[in-house]
């Protein structure tokens, strides 16, 4: 039999989607693939019978009726599992999206202003304004400019990766759920 982690990579999930499947935490997969502590019993058991589905059944001597729903119930609720993801993943593209807009909205807005801060404080100092009104205005451009840090080009590019690797997983959730369904409807 093969270990947790070659399972995994062969399945090609992540500790977080096994965790789920197997009703665990992800830390506890990550400490069952280091050796560091085995998997909790429930969790070993659902495991073995995710190993047995990867066997023909017509090779599998003395299969039991018993293993064979649970295999079922076990595959039934990772086809749950990938859906809600799925689902999240979609809910979590879509808030991304919305604030990406905003983002940017927010940036030019930022810039328009910080470029109006700029020329008031050219105008102030060459008619000879207060040294206060100055340093006013000059805080006041310190404070957009943080400001602009938070909706930037590199923040704008950080959460347009993020909307990138959902749409990447949103892909290969649906490939999953597809060939679930495919074969859940193929008669046997």
């Amino acid at each position: 039999m093969e270990t947790l982690r070659e399972y995994r990579k062969k399945v090609n999930v992540s500790q977080r989607i096994l965790a789920e499947i197997l009703k665990t935490t992800r830390s506890q997969i990550a400490m069952a693939e280091r050796g560091e502590r085995p998997l909790p019993k429930d969790a070993k058991n659902r495991f073995a019978i995710m190993q047995t589905l990867q066997v023909d059944i017509n090779t599998i001597k003395d299969a039991s009726i018993p293993m064979l729903d649970d295999a079922v119930t076990l595959a039934d609720e990772t086809l749950c599992i990938w859906q809600a993801r799925a689902a999240e993943n979609h809910w979590q593209q879509y808030n991304k999206k919305r604030l990406l807009r905003t983002m940017k909205i927010r940036y030019d807005l930022l810039i328009a202003r910080q470029l109006e801060l700029y020329k008031a404080v050219i105008a102030i100092s060459e008619t000879g304004g207060h040294e206060v009104e100055v340093n006013f205005m000059k805080d006041k451009q310190m404070m957009i400019h943080r400001k602009i840090l938070t909706c930037g080009r590199i923040a704008q590019l950080r959460l347009q990766l993020s909307i990138d690797l959902l749409l990447a997983e949103a892909d290969i959730l649906n490939q999953y759920v597809a060939s679930a369904t495919a074969e859940a409807a193929a008669p046997m």
